[in-house]
């Protein structure tokens, strides 16, 4: 929740810094939400490709952020005027 709302670790007090779940809890935040860019990123890059999203590994399919990454980028393909 620290992490999500944007504070980071030198926002917290002296005792959650040193709080060793409080410290690991933001790091795995901070590392999800990268990996989910990461996702995105790479969703949109497989319709840019061209690729088919039925010929996407099963891993991608059901993943929420790969998803959402391939159907931003066909409607911003589908927005634009050829």
């Amino acid at each position: 929740e620290w992490f999500e709302s944007g504070l980071s670790l030198d926002d917290a007090d002296d005792k959650m810094k040193v709080d060793f779940n409080f410290v690991n809890g933001f790091e795995k935040a901070k590392r999800m939400k990268k990996i989910n860019k990461e996702l995105e990123i790479l969703g949109s890059e497989w319709f840019e490709s061209g690729l088919m999203l039925e010929n996407a590994p099963n891993a991608y399919i059901n993943n929420a952020y790969f998803i959402d990454g391939y159907n931003k980028a066909s409607r911003m393909i589908g927005n634009k005027k050829l």
